[in-house]
């Protein structure tokens, strides 16, 4: 009998479990992760109980969550996933939405903590979002945002400069999508034919069609159209592959 993938992957927002700086440790028995977490009462348990049967916080600073006979490889797939490049192009997508997307952010420098980042507008940067992946976002001026992060500070603006400052068509035009369409989070499905981009959302309402294509339809409150051309399938499995990760 073939095992499923998807029955060996962690495959939980790490939102859901306080963000990667709430998780301290991560072990299992035989149905069961136990996680040692900085503070347990940043656990959704009801997020979490829609992949996986039940959460229980045994302590301030223990969890388990009983996931079935797979416990062992889910734990091995969430310790690679917390030891992956936080500077991943994935990561580094995710980081540019919440910031008010491309066109928000002016420069990116840094200290030896903190992203330090001259935006447009700081009241479009998702400050409760960011914080369930880093310790702290502080606003110092209506066009400066700091972000802790630790001692990846300068590596993470690196690559976060050379994605902005990117030439390469498909990552800014991954950016463009995932702006255009209200962040990753209203985005249901994607599919596409010819030279159509054709999405399932959360919200149309949502879309902003003046930006980036020339012609986006809403279909319904819940469908999209965006027309990119003959790069349709291209973007939609690009698009497919980034919001699986």
């Amino acid at each position: 009998m073939k095992t499923n993938k998807k029955d060996t992957e962690f495959i939980l927002p790490l939102s859901s479990l306080g963000g990667r700086n709430n998780i301290v440790k991560v072990n299992n028995c035989a149905t069961r992760l136990r996680l040692e977490v900085k503070d347990s009462n940043k656990i959704d348990e009801k997020e979490i109980e829609k992949y996986y049967p039940s959460v229980l916080k045994i302590s301030p600073t223990e969890v388990h969550i009983v996931v079935g006979t797979n416990a062992g490889a889910i734990a091995e797939s969430l310790e690679k996933l917390l030891a992956s490049n936080i500077g991943s192009l994935n990561d580094l997508l995710e980081l540019i939405t919440l910031l008010g997307g491309k066109e928000n952010i002016v420069k990116v420098n840094n200290c030896a903590t903190r992203l330090r980042l001259e935006v447009v507008n700081a009241d479009k940067v998702d400050v409760k979002e960011i914080e369930k992946y880093y310790p702290s976002v502080l606003r110092i001026s209506p066009t400066e945002v700091h972000i802790v992060v630790g001692t990846i500070a300068s590596s993470l603006a690196e690559s976060l400069d050379k994605a902005l400052s990117s030439n390469e068509s498909s990552t800014n035009n991954l950016l463009d999508i995932i702006s255009l369409v209200g962040g990753r989070d209203n985005i249901v499905k994607v599919n596409n034919c010819a030279t159509r981009l054709r999405l399932e959302v959360v919200n149309a309402d949502k879309i902003n069609e003046e930006k980036y294509y020339p012609v986006v339809q809403k279909i319904s409150p819940t469908e999209v159209h965006i027309v990119v051309g003959t790069k349709a399938f291209e973007l939609a499995d690009e698009l497919k592959k980034l919001l699986d990760k």
